[in-house]
């Protein structure tokens, strides 16, 4: 599994840009889904930065891990939709699909478990504890997932429920 992700990719003159950002170069393993789901997000052409740091920062506040600054992540993005930062976390072995890019979140969610079960399949010659292990790892992936999205959804609802509580006292005042 990949845990340092940095911009490494020599420049055309062939000089090096091996520079580490902090935080991405030593990925805190908890955060690697999280840090794909960003990576998948600033590919997205429909990118709005504000939004995706927002759900990047909420998602490792609930994983308890302190978010770098802006900044540091701004660096971070630019490189991904440079094409410099590899996508985080296991290539093939994850049996969860990268979101697709330039689809709507609504459908990209309705084809998921689609997605999922032709990119997972068992070998045919697997024997029934192989399977029930790989039906397990695929629920427990499936359920993270969704635990995720429900608590990104929480907090975004809260935080729409304290703006309009903030706009009240600053009307008041």
């Amino acid at each position: 599994m990949r845990t340092a992700v940095s911009l490494a990719r020599p420049l055309a003159d062939g000089s090096d840009t091996s520079v580490a950002i902090p935080f991405f170069y030593d990925l805190p393993e908890a955060a690697i889904p999280s840090a794909a789901k960003l990576w998948d997000r600033a590919r997205a052409e429909d990118y709005n930065g504000q939004a995706a740091y927002q759900d990047f920062a909420q998602d490792l506040y609930f994983l308890g891990i302190e978010t770098p600054p802006r900044s540091i992540v701004k660096r971070w993005v630019a490189g991904v939709q440079a094409g410099m930062i590899e996508r985080p976390g296991p290539v093939s072995s994850a049996c969860m699909p990268e979101a697709t890019p330039k689809a709507s979140p609504a459908r990209a969610k309705a084809e998921r478990p689609r997605a999922t079960a032709e990119a997972c399949t068992p070998p045919q010659d697997a024997s029934r504890d192989d399977i029930e292990a790989f039906a397990s790892r695929l629920f427990d992936n499936a359920l993270a997932e969704l635990q995720r999205d429900l608590r990104a959804q929480a907090a975004k609802i809260v935080a729409s429920q304290l703006r309009v509580i903030a706009d009240r006292y600053d009307a008041a005042a």
